[in-house]
């Protein structure tokens, strides 16, 4: 006889096609999403960093230096400062992982040593929330072995967001949905 604690897992396939569906649906957003994002010809201005961030050591790249210089470069384009940065998870790797970063981000007067520093400590050292885009895109066939690429590069994307939203404020990254009579709004 089975007791409580042997209780089999009820498998549910129609709920596991639908958060399977939604979750590929998601992927899909983000993907056009980043597409857009990521092209400088989307977008007001753009900043090519000098040195990649894969180098963690002080005065071979200078990543909190380049999200500064990008942060100032939008400030005076746009009349707006920055409120947000996205990190692609590429970059967020390595951006955190850079001795400059674990420096200032974890304790500002002790130097060479610290964890690395979370999205909330670079947030705050920042001024500005912190975003990472974490999703792979699966590019293999079905059935084949997997071939996983990030959605969001290796870029960076720093930007003005109101914090509610509004027709009369200018931000980054609003969306629309159009909707069509007879049809439910997702």
């Amino acid at each position: 006889t089975l007791s409580r604690r042997d209780a089999l897992p009820i498998w549910r396939p129609d709920g596991e096609r639908t958060r399977r569906l939604v979750d590929a649906l998601m992927l899909d957003k983000e993907i056009r999403l980043a597409l857009n994002l990521l092209d400088t010809a989307n977008v007001g201005s753009s900043y090519a960093v000098s040195s990649a961030w894969t180098t963690y050591t002080t005065g071979n790249s200078d990543p909190l230096g380049d999200i500064w210089t990008a942060a100032d470069n939008i400030r005076v384009a746009t009349g707006y400062r920055p409120t947000d940065v996205l990190f692609s998870e590429p970059a967020w790797r390595h951006f955190r992982r850079h001795a400059d970063v674990i420096n200032k981000a974890g304790n500002p007067y002790v130097s060479a040593g610290g964890l690395y520093p979370g999205e909330a400590a670079v947030s705050q050292m920042l001024e500005m929330e912190v975003h990472v885009g974490a999703a792979y895109l699966n590019s293999a066939n079905e059935g084949q072995t997997g071939a996983y690429t990030p959605v969001w590069s290796d870029g960076v994307w720093i930007y003005h967001r109101p914090r509610n939203p509004s027709i009369e404020e200018p931000s980054a990254g609003y969306q629309f949905r159009w909707t069509r009579d007879g049809l439910p709004n997702m």
